[in-house]
């Protein structure tokens, strides 16, 4: 299991070598318990499994990062959390100026919008530091200039300077259940009621009721790609005032 220290020691010489050298090795479910035998000869368990367990990683996260992912760093949640890239890709070409993105994780999205020639400025905010440390070191390696800060959205102190602020909340329970009730998701929804900024967009459950949604007013945009639903964003807008597309 990754944790901050051994996040940290991935970035030492030793580390990087390690995750160059499994780069090259064969890391299918047969080979792992004979790797993870020969590491533990030369490193500590702690180091072996995280190293292991990113380099497996960076595999599959080739789907959603291409060539990219051979250098970021993950955890299993976050990169199953993370977006399609079309998706990242279609939300940070409608993105200009000043960006916040509120639990951004792992900061896939963050650094979508960074990337993007409309924004001037991405900041991602969680309450993790696992993985505002990841992110940043996400950043670092793609040489993108967004920041991050580890932050407790749900303070009262909380208020995003930002041209649009972009809301990713957990909407998924402590056992994996979907969460459809916008008011139970991690925040909740309600929270950008406290927030003042030209755009403020939020991904939701593609099966969001939208009765729940009417008090807010805006629109609400169902994403596929290939005909597979992937997610719901709402852009807030007018209260009682509620278009779909």
């Amino acid at each position: 299991m990754l944790t901050t220290e051994t996040l940290r020691w991935l970035f030492t010489p030793s580390g990087a070598a390690l995750l160059e050298r499994l780069a090259q090795e064969d890391l299918s479910d047969q080979h792992q318990l004979r790797l993870l035998t020969l590491l533990r000869r030369d490193y500590t368990p702690s180091q072996a499994g995280a190293a292991l367990e990113q380099a497996r990683l960076r595999l599959t996260a080739r789907a959603k990062f291409g060539d990219h992912a051979a250098r970021m760093f993950f955890t299993r949640e976050a990169l199953e959390q993370a977006s399609h890239p079309l998706i990242r890709q279609m939300r940070s070409r409608s993105a200009h100026g000043r960006v916040t993105d509120v639990c951004c994780s792992i900061g896939s999205d963050t650094l979508a919008f960074a990337a993007s020639p409309g924004v001037s400025a991405a900041l991602g905010v969680d309450r993790d530091p696992l993985r505002i440390a990841i992110a940043q070191a996400n950043a670092d390696v793609l040489e993108l200039s967004a920041r991050f800060e580890v932050c407790d959205v749900t303070s009262a102190d909380f208020q995003p300077s930002a041209d649009l602020i972009f809301f990713d909340p957990a909407r998924r329970d402590a056992q994996g259940k979907r969460i459809f009730d916008v008011e139970r998701y991690q925040p909740p929804l309600g929270l950008i009621r406290r927030w003042q900024a030209e755009r403020i967009v939020a991904k939701l459950s593609p099966g969001v009721e939208m009765a729940q949604l009417q008090p807010y007013g805006g629109v609400v945009e169902f994403v596929s790609v290939d005909g597979d639903l992937k997610e719901a964003l709402f852009e807030a807008g007018e209260a009682g005032n509620l278009t779909t597309r």
